[in-house]
Order: structure tokens, then C-alpha cells, then sequence
């Protein structure tokens, strides 16, 4: 994934979505996010890499949130990171004043979870909330993306 790209770059268009239980009926790779904002937007990401991938409005973020509807104003810079390797993903808090949920319940100051298939969280107190779909962890690429130093 290339670094300070926005979320719509990192959208899945094509025959089927990442987010389609279909799509996991056999062991697919990687892990797929599915975010949902206002009014029935939605976007599939699918990340196929090992690394950690930052959640906010910061244009350091690996998956962008910008101003363009009132349930991102909610959302940090650095609001949350995901740590992925072969073996789990894991969801770090690094907003704890605008919120971070996980199926409904809040995530302390830096708390870590792992995550499971079909999780759901939610950024800032109403959203935007985003679906966690994981295939084959262990099918990911080694490359972590590149985080400037």
C-alpha cells in the first residue's frame, strides 16, 4: 500500500467485493475492511501485507478519513493502527478522547485487541463503523508498507 494515498484509493471495484461472504466460503487471503459512512456509502479494502496501518485523518494515515461527512469529524489524526503478520490482526486505540469501539464495547487509552472474522469498529462515537472480514493470514506478503523515519 502506498503511503499517504486517500481511502478511495485503496478501493476494491470489480466482480465480487472483499466484504462478500462469498468471498470467504474458501480460505481468501489477507484481511478486507469494509467501511461504511453516511448514508449507504460503503468501501471494500482489501490489505494482502504484513505491517501496521494507521486509521485517521492524517495524511501519515494508510487509510484516510477526511471531513466530507459529519461522522468523520469524530475521528482523529492517528486514531487507530492495525498490526497484521501471518498469525493475527490486532487493533490498537490511539485516540482515546474521540473514542474507539470494538462490537459495540469502548477500547481503553493504547488498549490492544486481537480481532476476529466479521468484527466490527467504530471510530469516534457513531462511525464511521468498519467490518473486519480474515481469510488467510498466513498467504499475506512479508513487506510491511513504508512509514516515513
Amino acid at each position: 500500500m502506498a503511503k499517504q494515498q486517500s481511502l478511495e484509493n485503496h478501493t476494491l471495484y470489480g466482480e465480487r467485493a472483499c466484504d462478500d461472504d462469498e468471498y470467504f466460503s474458501t480460505p481468501a487471503p489477507g484481511v478486507c475492511l469494509t467501511i461504511y459512512g453516511g448514508s449507504n456509502d460503503r468501501k471494500s479494502v482489501e490489505i494482502k501485507r504484513c505491517g501496521t496501518y494507521l486509521l485517521g485523518r492524517s495524511k501519515d494515515s494508510d487509510f484516510r478519513f477526511s471531513d466530507y461527512n459529519r461522522m468523520d469529524s469524530r475521528v482523529s489524526r492517528r486514531h487507530a493502527a492495525l498490526h497484521i503478520d501471518r498469525q493475527t490482526v490486532v487493533l490498537v486505540n490511539q485516540a482515546p478522547r474521540n473514542g474507539l469501539m470494538l462490537n459495540g464495547v469502548y477500547l481503553a487509552d493504547h488498549q490492544e485487541e486481537p480481532l476476529n472474522d466479521t468484527d466490527v469498529i467504530t471510530l469516534g462515537d457513531k462511525g464511521p463503523n468498519i467490518r473486519v472480514r480474515i481469510g488467510d493470514l498466513g498467504s499475506l506478503e512479508q513487506e510491511p508498507p513504508s512509514h516515513g523515519a
